[in-house]
């Protein structure tokens, strides 16, 4: 149950998302699943993905995608990935701290592959 200020006026609450781009899109999908009427709006006439280069999704991203439940579709089932970041100590470069990094790095896509 929601205790947000509309409901507890008894307004129903109702976005406008300007933009259809990454960011646009999640909070669309973010919004539906908590029950708010949203519309996205964009001015181009169709959504296209023409990336020529490789974008990479960083740790944070990924939460947010896993918290919406489209982060399978990122990755092969199964992989994860195992590089790490931290301080290292010299000159032997052990570790001093370690964190996993979790970020995903994507191929280039086109419009086929929206």
């Amino acid at each position: 149950k929601s205790n947000s200020f509309c409901t507890l006026l008894g307004l129903a609450m109702r976005v406008i998302i300007v933009g259809a781009g990454v960011g646009g899109l999640s909070l669309a999908a973010m919004l539906r699943r908590v029950n708010v009427s949203c519309l996205v709006i964009e001015q181009k006439p169709s959504l296209d993905a023409d990336f020529d280069i490789p974008c990479v999704l960083w740790a944070n991203a990924l939460s947010c995608f896993r918290a919406f439940g489209i982060d399978q579709f990122l990755s092969e089932p199964g992989v994860a990935p195992e590089m790490y970041y931290g301080v290292r100590r010299a000159p032997d470069m052990g570790w001093l701290t370690r964190l996993s990094n979790t970020d995903v790095m994507l191929e280039p896509m086109d419009r086929n592959d929206v």
